[in-house]
C-alpha cells in the first residue's frame, strides 16, 4: 500500500486514460439486490463516466471492508464477478482488448489509497456494525480489512505489470 500511495498519480492517470463506460460508481453490497434469477442495482445518484472495470474495483473491496463478505472469499468472488463482467461486455457487443478491463479493475485499487492511513488513525475507535447491530470487534475488522488491503496490493502489482503491455508508461516505482 506504500507503493500504491507513492504511485497514486500514475494510477489515477491510467484510470483516466482507459476506455470509458457508464458506471454506477457506488456499487457495493447494500446497493445490490438479487433474487437468484437476476440482480438490480439501487442508488444511481453517483452514476456517470468511469473506466471499464471500475465498478468491480469498488464492489469487490467494499464487500470485505464493510464486512458483507469474508476476506477469504474475495479471490473466488473477484474471479466470478470479473468473468461475469467480461461476459456481459461481450454479449453487449464490446470487442475490445480484455486486458483493458483487467487493468481498470486492478488500477482501481488507487481508490483505497486513503484506507490504510484512516484505519491506523482510528485503530482505537469502536465501529458499529453495518445497520447498527452492535459493534464490530477490532480483531475481526482489522484482520478482514488487512487481508483486503493485501488483495488490493496484489491488484496494484498486476496493474504495474499490465499497463506497459498496453502502451501506458511504467509506474514510477517500477514493477
Amino acid at each position: 500500500m506504500v507503493r500504491l500511495h507513492h504511485d497514486r498519480e500514475w494510477f489515477l492517470a491510467v484510470m483516466e486514460s482507459l476506455p470509458r463506460a457508464f458506471c454506477h460508481l457506488d456499487q457495493w453490497p447494500a446497493n445490490v439486490r438479487s433474487d437468484g434469477s437476476g440482480s438490480v442495482l439501487f442508488d444511481w445518484a453517483s452514476a456517470g463516466d468511469g473506466a471499464l472495470g471500475e465498478d468491480l474495483g469498488t464492489y469487490l473491496p467494499d464487500s470485505v471492508f464493510d464486512l458483507f463478505v469474508p476476506a477469504a472469499d474475495l479471490p473466488g468472488l473477484a474471479k466470478a464477478a470479473y468473468d461475469a463482467y467480461v461476459h456481459g461486455l461481450r454479449e453487449s457487443g464490446w470487442r475490445g482488448d480484455e486486458r483493458l478491463v483487467r487493468l481498470g479493475v486492478c488500477a482501481s485499487a488507487v481508490k483505497y489509497d486513503w484506507v490504510t492511513a484512516l484505519m491506523l488513525a482510528r485503530a482505537d475507535d469502536e465501529q458499529p456494525a453495518y445497520g447498527g447491530r452492535g459493534a464490530v470487534p477490532a480483531e475481526l475488522r482489522y484482520r478482514e480489512r488487512g487481508l483486503a488491503l493485501a488483495f488490493l496490493a496484489e491488484w496494484a502489482a498486476e496493474a504495474r505489470l499490465l499497463a506497459p503491455q498496453l502502451g501506458f508508461p511504467q509506474a514510477p516505482s517500477g514493477r
